[in-house]
């Protein structure tokens, strides 16, 4: 659920995007076939709002929910996971392993590839001048802000998916399925830093709490890394895999799981 100026947007798995006032009076607007699958994310842009969903569909609305025109029934041929404002135009990405470009009001530009991943994409990212995406075949690729392939980043960046990504100072950070945690400059170069056996299994995410960094996996690990990736401590928790795990400032860490946790900084 999103609020939208005076009102309240929601959708949900039967396609339906549906408008409430902001004290959940129901108002028109939206339609219950807004996709003909799972809604995956409303997002406002401009004086707009944009919808996708599970049917590969890109939906324009005003923000009172009229349908307009702009996007596509067709803008990937699976899943669309995602769609980010990057300046003056959209990016799109899906299941399908495409990244597609749009104008704001939904116009298709160039820019972007259909097979810029040979698995799904999962996420695409601004870092500085350019955008970097990431995806279950575990490649991590550069792109201009409009949509050109730029060199950097590798096809085997991870040897599963990639799960994450991080801009950290000068610098990106990487995780992955595959246990692995790596650093990347900001325009693609593989740093040293990080470890292959990071974690034992999947990482679940990678956190900056001071001036250092926290990983944590499904192994039930948590690691602290400088900023330039060198290991600095590790402890496990009992119970396996995180749920999640957050930094309190100025000197707390807590991580939930089979039960809940906090630690007080700095650990040595």
């Amino acid at each position: 659920m999103l609020p939208v100026g005076d009102r309240l947007v929601s959708w949900g798995k039967e396609g339906a995007i549906r408008f409430w006032s902001l004290d959940g009076t129901p108002l028109d607007g939206g339609v219950a076939g807004a996709h003909s699958g799972s809604v995956s994310g409303v997002r406002p842009v401009g004086d707009r709002l944009v919808s996708w969903g599970e049917d590969g569909a890109i939906r324009f609305w005003s923000l009172d929910g009229t349908s307009l025109d702009g996007g596509a029934a067709n803008a990937h041929s699976g899943w669309v996971q995602g769609v980010l404002p990057v300046g003056d135009r959209l990016v799109s990405w899906g299941g399908d392993g495409a990244i597609r470009f749009w104008s704001l009001d939904g116009t298709p530009l160039d820019g972007g590839a259909a097979n810029a991943h040979s698995g799904w994409v999962s996420g695409v990212r601004p870092v500085g001048d350019r955008l970097v995406s990431w995806g279950s075949d575990g490649a991590i690729r550069f792109w201009s802000l409009d949509g050109i392939p730029l060199d950097g980043g590798a096809v085997g960046a991870h040897s599963r998916s990639v799960s994450g990504v991080l801009p950290v100072g000068d610098r990106l950070v990487i995780w992955g399925y595959d246990g692995a945690i790596r650093f990347w400059s900001l325009d693609g170069a593989p740093l040293d830093g990080g470890a292959a056996d990071a974690h034992s299994r999947w990482v679940q995410g990678v956190l900056p709490v001071g001036d250092r960094l926290v990983s944590w996996g499904e192994d039930g690990a948590i690691r602290f890394w400088s900023r330039d990736g060198i290991s600095v401590h590790i402890m496990v928790v009992p119970g396996g895999a995180f749920s999640g795990l957050w930094y309190l400032p100025p000197d707390r860490l807590m991580a939930a799981g089979s039960a809940l946790w906090s630690y007080k900084l700095p650990i040595r």
